[in-house]
C-alpha cells in the first residue's frame, strides 16, 4: 500500500475567503506586481482612460466593488491592495511615507500606459493620493478624494485670526474677531 504525502496548504481565514468571493464576482483579473519593497495584489480590467482606486485603512481593493463594474465599462480600472493591506505584503517589514509614494509611482508607471490616470482615494488612500498629487501632479489627469483627511504637507495656511474690515462687524457693530467689548 502506498501513501501519498500532501504538502499542507495553509488554511485561508474567513476574511481571505470573503475577499476571494468578492474578487471572483468582479469583471477584473488579479495579478501580483513587485513595486519597491511591496509584493502587491492588483485588480485590473476594462478599457479606456485609466482610473486608479486606493482604499482606506484596514480595507482591501475589493471594497470598491460597488463602483468597479460601472467604471470598467468605460475605463481601465486599477485597484491595488495598499502596502500591508489585503493580499499585499511588505517584504522587509517596514513601510514609511516615502516608500508608499515610490510604490504608488511605480504602480502608475507599470499599469497606466499612455495618458495620466485619474487617481481616486478613500480615507487613507485619499491622504496617500493627495501627498502623491502634491509631488507628482503632472503624472495625474485628476485627483478625487472621498472622506479623506489632508496630510499636514497638503493643507492650506491658516486664515488670519483678526480682521479689521467693516464688513466683518456683527449686527451690534462689534468686530466678531476682536476680544471683549
Amino acid at each position: 500500500m502506498s501513501t501519498r504525502h500532501r504538502t499542507a496548504r495553509p488554511e485561508r481565514s474567513a476574511g481571505q475567503q470573503a475577499r476571494d468571493l468578492l474578487v471572483a464576482a468582479m469583471p477584473l483579473t488579479e495579478r501580483r506586481l513587485q513595486l519597491t519593497t511591496v509584493s502587491t495584489a492588483v485588480l485590473e480590467g476594462g478599457d479606456g482612460s485609466s482610473v486608479v482606486l486606493l482604499h482606506g485603512q484596514g480595507e482591501f481593493g475589493a471594497v470598491w466593488i460597488r463602483v468597479i463594474t460601472d467604471l470598467a465599462r468605460s475605463h481601465r480600472v486599477i485597484v491595488p491592495d495598499l502596502p500591508g493591506h489585503g493580499e499585499s505584503v511588505v517584504n522587509d517589514g517596514r513601510i514609511d511615507n516615502e516608500t508608499v509614494l515610490t510604490w504608488l509611482g511605480e504602480l502608475i508607471d507599470q499599469t497606466c500606459p499612455g495618458e495620466p490616470p485619474v487617481l481616486v482615494g478613500h480615507l487613507l488612500g485619499g491622504a496617500i493620493a493627495a501627498r502623491y498629487a502634491v509631488r507628482h501632479g503632472d503624472h495625474l489627469s485628476h485627483l478625487v478624494r472621498a472622506s479623506a483627511a489632508s496630510p499636514p504637507d497638503t493643507r492650506r495656511p491658516p486664515l488670519p485670526t483678526k480682521r479689521r474690515s467693516p464688513s466683518h462687524r456683527s449686527c451690534s457693530g462689534q468686530d466678531p474677531f476682536e476680544d471683549g467689548p
